[in-house]
């Protein structure tokens, strides 16, 4: 949601697509599980997806062994050693468990939306939408953790199967949004071979290859795969899940929870929440609790457009996936990684300066 992990690489996350899929059929309602106590969805008075302000958005390998030649010495050999066992390889970690259990009428439930939304992702070739995101924190927000420390807004463009983009272009000062702060500003584009960040603080445009065993597939396997091309039998293999719809929202919308079962993405978020309309999947929200649960963000996605088609002139536009060095800034091209992950879309660490 390639596992691209950790902002060493890390972005933007998001680059997220949403799903508003033509004659999508509804998601079955009758056949929802009826809530068991040990499923029913805990409560989060802090701004979920759901709860943010209505804010209106602004217009717009590791190297193999060498055979011995024949002018290197040679260390002569220990009989006694050549009893010893052969050293055993590194068992994998194990995979993290949910905190919780859910029925086999929850888990069928879940698996038919999974198995729908699959299908609509899967009719997806372009789309495009804006967000609003909303920054929470305990730490820089000690008076009220459930005022956002920053309101920011921006774009997302994909193409299938690995072209994004994410934008971060405006942050809400007061009542008016205003083009947001260079220290602050998120620009990541993905062409499928590489990705390429936008540091406005150094002005350098730095270019990360993927390996190509990665390219091709930077997104749709990408941090989020909540986002882009979602696959039901990923999602379950890569995440503990279940439906946790609030009862005030079941006619309209399906919530989605998930828990990391693998290292790696847990220290990107500790916990998911995806809002999707129950008529045609569409990805209407998102939030996502930091690693040590004392921050998390939340996505609204508005004027998404899916298949657009660019009409007659459409040829005149300049190709958003291949990105430009701006004029006095300096090109850094990092080689693809050998033993660290790639970076992730749209995750860069994000100081919190006081609005």
């Amino acid at each position: 949601m390639i596992r691209l992990v950790g902002l060493t690489a890390s972005v933007g996350l998001l680059l997220l697509a949403a799903a508003a899929w033509a004659r999508a059929a509804p998601a079955p309602r009758s056949s929802a599980p009826a809530a068991q106590p040990n499923n029913r969805p805990p409560t989060y008075p802090q701004a979920g997806p759901a709860t943010a302000p209505a804010y209106r958005l602004p217009a717009g390998p590791s190297p193999q062994a060498q055979p011995v030649r024949p002018d290197q010495p040679v260390v002569p050999r220990d009989p006694r050693l050549d009893r010893l066992p052969a050293p055993r390889a590194a068992a994998p970690a194990p995979l993290a468990q949910p905190p919780f259990r859910i029925s086999p009428e929850h888990e069928a439930y879940l698996d038919r939306v999974l198995r729908a939304w699959e299908e609509r992702g899967a009719e997806v070739k372009t789309f495009e939408c804006r967000f609003a995101r909303f920054e929470y924190d305990r730490v820089f927000n000690e008076g009220d953790p459930s005022q956002p420390v920053h309101v920011d807004s921006g774009r997302i463009q994909y193409q299938a199967p690995d072209r994004g983009v994410f934008e971060v272009t405006h942050t809400l000062q007061g009542d008016e949004w205003t083009p947001i702060d260079e220290n602050r500003k998120e620009h990541w584009v993905c062409d499928g071979k590489s990705i390429y960040q936008f540091d406005y603080r150094k002005r350098q445009l730095i270019v990360r290859q993927l390996p190509a065993e990665l390219q091709g597939q930077g997104i749709s396997n990408g941090p989020l795969p909540f986002l882009f091309g979602a696959k039901a039998a990923e999602l379950k293999e890569r995440y503990g899940m279940r439906v946790v719809t609030p009862p005030q929202v079941q006619n309209t919308q399906i919530w989605l929870e998930a828990y990391p079962r693998h290292r790696a993405d847990a220290a990107e978020f500790k916990r998911a929440e995806v809002i999707l309309g129950i008529d045609d999947l569409t990805l209407q929200g998102l939030r996502l609790n930091s690693p040590n649960d004392k921050s998390w963000t939340t996505f609204k996605f508005e004027d998404v457009n899916i298949n657009e088609k660019k009409g007659p002139f459409g040829f005149l536009r300049s190709d958003p996936f291949r990105p430009q060095t701006p004029i006095g800034w300096q090109k850094i091209v990092e080689p693809p990684p050998s033993t660290s992950p790639p970076p992730q879309i749209g995750r860069q660490p994000r100081a919190h300066p006081s609005r």
